[in-house]
């Protein structure tokens, strides 16, 4: 009876508040209204099932039932018979909730009546058996049961082992109880998903991450330097980042000049997890209060450049197309490093200063929460690259390149993550050296885990995978264990955006931006989400209900498979290609078009895109041809930046479009009166010959 025992527990969850809903039930959630528990009843609990339309009159009118659950199909209990032994639905139940029949039973040792062989025992043995050994009491309760029985025209006699003559017919649905058995057929994947990989033997992938949820939950992380103080670890990751700081000079204690006000000092705790889920690191940091700066008196510049994803995707792939190995670095400290041009004074960090310090910290180099510390890092770091040989790219500042005698390196950098790789595995060691001998490196060996993307090596090449992430995202909004959906969306939707009585605008904004934030970045390698999270976008501000059950849509359609990923297979040739698509008028509100394309290198999908056009187009080959033209800016910074990868040779590139007439505009220059307008996307269009 176990997996009934499970189903009556997911169902009582989904219906009682939880505080991931901030008090909220899932059912709520779902359906917008409170689930009416008045027909819960208590499990195992002994109870009869009135038989309906009996034609014979002598035979008992009630079936002796235990309450296995409720029923998710229809309004009715799921119920086991103790005679029969089979499992029923029935409405017409009368319930005696202080009498459990299979707990007597395992008090006194006896049968339990799921055994095959035997009849189950009395309910009046198993009161004198529960009286003796269990100490349970339950004489009045028979009184009170053959009274209510006698009122219903069934005898004391009913309330015995077995219904004299139980047989007859009955309007209760029955199923015969089958025994459980593991399943000896071989299970394959989906036909659609073919073109991924699901690094997974069981159905959904969660196999490997069943207490995940529960270990993350166990882990807390401090709010105040008085509660981290009482932990050991946390006491050793702030000695530790206090060491550094010290190590690299970062601040001298020093008078407040007048005139000048110090920002504030903040511990800032963080447990850093392995892609399973396990317990990393403990991490402290102590970070200045920015907000408190002031432009043109503490800071001047704060832009910093990160790696662009599709950046990283390319490199991947051409490792993989060249079996290169591809290898991480982490600079600990990182901003720490960065030189520090202007004067900022901070206040004393919290829990190594006598409280009636009146001193403040001058600081000498930069320091996290610092405006400008990305900046100063950042140049920094490129001023030792450049003086090694490095090459930093004019079209994605954050990857360096180096070629010296035939050997080439290329690194990629976010903040402070590294992902270097190369054609010389002696040539980057001694570059690990190097780049040790200047600032704090951890060799964290192989890539394998990036910017909370999973590199998973298989025999074909390499899968990029955002698993771990997925599982979190399902366990936050109580998802793990729903009902996965097929698509993301419902086929032909279109999100409304006008109010209605039963779709009312989200009161809480950040709930709900949150959710599509977190779908923005869980698409990086999700590609089939990406016109799904395209729609949810364009409600950020003005969010209705039925928004937010699209997005829980979407989370029940990763559900089916939270460790698909891309997949960068081997190839021998370089090529690159890519296509383009536009629906017109799509949006209801603007009655823009929504340009989407994809770009294949090494027929491995490396750039995707669904978003609405700028401006309104008034025919459908317009679209399609404004959406040619996003698709041709594209294609040419990928080939730029694999030039700067030392890839020659990608032109011409193929673009394949579905409409004639876009592709009739772009071939031959001839405009009539509705295409005027188009003429400065062709002049500029006609000048990128390396299409077709």
């Amino acid at each position: 009876m176990w997996p009934e025992y499970v189903l009556t527990v997911v169902y009582l969850i989904n219906r009682l508040p939880s505080s991931v809903f901030y008090g909220a039930s899932p059912y709520r959630i779902v359906y917008g209204k409170d689930p009416d528990l008045s027909h819960v009843r208590a499990f195992g609990c002994l109870c009869y099932a009135n038989i309906l339309n009996n034609s014979d009159k002598f035979s008992s009118s009630s079936e002796k039932c235990v309450l296995l659950g409720f029923s998710t199909e229809k309004k009715a209990y799921k119920l086991y018979s103790l005679d029969k032994k089979t499992i029923l639905f029935s409405r017409d139940v009368r319930f005696y909730e202080t009498i459990f029949p299979f707990k007597m039973q395992s008090c006194d040792g006896s049968q339990s009546p799921n055994d095959e062989e035997g009849d189950p025992p009395s309910v009046e043995g198993n009161r004198r058996a529960a009286s003796d050994d269990c100490e349970v009491t339950v004489e009045d309760e028979a009184v009170t049961i053959a009274t209510q029985m006698g009122e219903n025209g069934v005898t004391s006699e009913g309330i015995n082992l077995q219904n004299q003559n139980g047989e007859g017919p009955s309007n209760t649905e029955e199923e015969p109880q089958t025994e459980f058995r593991r399943s000896t057929r071989h299970k394959s994947q989906p036909i659609r998903f073919n073109d991924y990989i699901v690094s997974s033997s069981s159905r959904y992938g969660l196999e490997k991450n069943v207490c995940f949820a529960t270990t993350l939950n166990k882990s807390v992380e401090p709010k105040s330097y008085q509660e981290a103080s009482l932990n050991p670890k946390w006491n050793e990751a702030m000695d530790a980042e206090m060491e550094a700081l010290h190590r690299n000079n970062t601040y001298e204690v020093t008078d407040l000049p007048p005139g000048r006000k110090a920002i504030g000092s903040k511990w800032i705790w963080k447990i850093k997890y392995k892609s399973s889920g396990e317990v990393d690191r403990y991490k402290a940091r102590l970070v200045a209060q920015g907000f408190g700066q002031k432009e043109g008196v503490d800071f001047e510049e704060t832009f910093s450049h990160v790696v662009k994803m599709v950046t990283v995707r390319c490199l991947i792939n051409l490792a993989v197309t060249n079996d290169w190995p591809l290898y991480q670095l982490d600079v600990n400290n990182a901003f720490l490093y960065g030189d520090l041009h202007e004067e900022v004074y901070m206040k004393l960090p919290p829990g190594y200063y006598d409280k009636d310090e009146t001193n403040v910290c001058r600081l000498l180099k930069s320091l996290y929460g610092l405006k400008q510390a990305p900046r100063q890092w950042n140049e920094k770091l490129t001023t030792v690259l450049v003086d090694h040989g490095f090459i930093q790219s004019k079209n994605d500042y954050s990857l360096y390149v180096k070629h010296d005698k035939g050997v080439f390196m290329a690194l990629l950098v976010y903040v402070d993550d590294m992902v270097i790789t190369g054609n010389n595995k002696l040539e980057i060691e001694k570059f690990k050296q190097f780049l040790n001998s200047k600032f704090m490196i951890k060799d964290l060996g192989v890539l394998k885990y990036f910017l909370g993307i999973e590199v998973l090596e298989n025999d074909n090449g390499v899968c990029l995978t955002q698993r771990k992430y997925c599982l979190e995202l399902l366990s936050e909004y109580g998802l793990l264990a729903c009902k996965p959906a097929a698509t993301p969306l419902q086929q032909n939707v279109v999100l409304n955006h006008v109010e209605s009585n039963g779709d009312k605008f989200i009161t809480n904004l950040t709930e709900y931006q949150k959710l599509v934030g977190k779908l923005i970045y869980l698409s990086v390698t999700r590609p089939d989400i990406a016109y799904a999270v395209h729609c949810l976008s364009q409600h950020m501000h003005a969010p209705l209900q039925s928004h937010f059950n699209v997005g829980l849509r979407v989370l029940r359609y990763l559900k089916q498979g939270p460790g698909t990923g891309i997949q960068f297979n081997k190839g021998k040739k370089f090529s690159l290609h890519a296509f383009s698509d536009a629906d017109w008028a799509k949006c209801l509100k603007t009655r823009k078009s929504v340009s989407g394309y994809c770009v294949y290198f090494c027929n491995n999908l490396v750039s995707w895109k669904s978003k609405k056009q700028a401006t309104i187009s008034r025919s459908s080959s317009e679209a399609e041809y404004r959406c040619l033209a996003s698709a041709t800016c594209e294609i040419i910074w990928i080939n730029k930046i694999l030039k700067d990868l030392d890839i020659e040779g990608l032109l011409p590139v193929n673009l394949f479009c579905h409409s004639s007439s876009a592709i009739q505009i772009a071939a031959n220059p001839v405009f009539h009166e509705k295409l005027n307008i188009l003429k400065l996307i062709f002049i500029w269009f006609s000048k990128h010959e390396g299409l077709k």
